[in-house]
């Protein structure tokens, strides 16, 4: 799927590259603040802002109304994906010390273990929240934890139903 985005609707480039994207059959959604139609596109997602406070400057409402929207598609996208949990993101990368802080954080409130424990399980999980808390949860080694991920199409929730 492909969403293109213009405030005005109307971008040349965005509505090139939605035809190119029907053309080789991909669903096409437009995300605008105007109030356009085109027969070729899946659909259109219009928000109403009203014009501007400072004229042709559409960082201001439009970009702030826009960003909103594609925060909530993104995050809709992840809960749908599997990739949350009890409101939690527990497909984190930690490729830093920050993530890596955050993860951690997530195995201790989803598995009630202190920070010393929570450390060791996510080592054995080799650094992978989401094979942490199943490791924990089902009594399974880092193999086991994998498999019922992969038996469950990456879903925690669905792996902690197996």
């Amino acid at each position: 799927m492909v969403i293109g985005i213009t405030v005005s609707g109307g971008a040349p480039f965005v509505l090139s590259a939605l035809r190119e994207s029907k053309r080789r059959g991909g669903r096409c959604w437009l995300l605008t603040c105007g109030d356009n139609t085109y027969g070729f596109l899946d659909g259109i997602i219009s928000i109403a802002v009203g014009p501007e406070i400072v004229a042709g400057s559409t960082r201001l409402k439009a970009g702030t109304a826009t960003k909103m929207v594609l925060n909530m598609i993104s995050t809709i996208t992840m809960i749908r994906l599997g990739r949350v949990y009890k409101g939690y993101m527990v497909d984190v990368i930690p490729s830093n010390t920050k993530l890596k802080k955050r993860a951690m954080r997530i195995i201790c409130e989803l598995t009630g273990l202190t920070p010393q424990p929570a450390a060791e399980l996510f080592q054995r999980a080799r650094g992978n929240a989401k094979t942490a808390i199943v490791m924990h949860e089902k009594g399974v080694d880092f193999d086991g934890a994998v498999g019922l991920l992969d038996k469950s199409g990456g879903s925690l929730r669905e792996a902690l139903r197996c």
